[in-house]
């Protein structure tokens, strides 16, 4: 696929971390508690600015450790529960960015799945630990009804890593 070739050409030449399925750039990502996370995200990105605080949410509060512009980490019960990637420049694996269509997404990564919830419409390759928040759809109808093709011209507004 001629896309994705040109997306490993432009990465090589690139110094921007990628999100892979058990790492951040060289960040291993693991089942962390809050003060390793931080000691890890101090020695491999030095120079990114972390700011910690406590967040809330329907379930369980949660704490947010920020990560330079990039996105952030949710910590539960001191344990790592998920990393969100917020920015636009940084990609995963497959190619995948903040922004890019979902009708692309589906082309790069055809056996997708779709899950809907009350909050959110995600897509999820099946034992894969990275998957896509999706945002823009029809205002005024319950994300529950929305059709293919109204998924298909939805974007990607979160990536979203979570250990296995």
């Amino acid at each position: 696929n001629l896309f994705f070739l040109i997306f490993l050409m432009l990465f090589s030449c690139s110094q921007t971390p990628v999100l892979k399925e058990k790492s951040f750039g060289e960040l291993p990502l693991e089942k962390y508690t809050e003060a390793s996370l931080i000691d890890q995200l101090n020695l491999y990105f030095p120079e990114e600015k972390i700011k910690i605080s406590q967040a809330a949410q329907d379930g369980p509060n949660y704490t947010k450790v920020e990560f330079g512009n990039i996105g952030y980490f949710k910590i539960e019960n001191d344990r790592l529960k998920e990393f969100y990637i917020e920015d636009s420049s940084f990609f995963d694996q497959y190619g995948a960015h903040v922004g890019l269509s979902a009708a692309t997404l589906f082309k790069i990564r055809p056996e997708i799945e779709i899950q809907r919830d009350y909050h959110h419409i995600n897509a999820r390759y099946p034992d894969s630990n990275i998957y896509y928040q999706l945002s823009g759809g029809p205002e005024n109808k319950p994300q529950s009804s929305y059709s293919q093709e109204e998924i298909d011209r939805m974007s990607l507004s979160l990536i979203i890593w979570k250990p296995e």
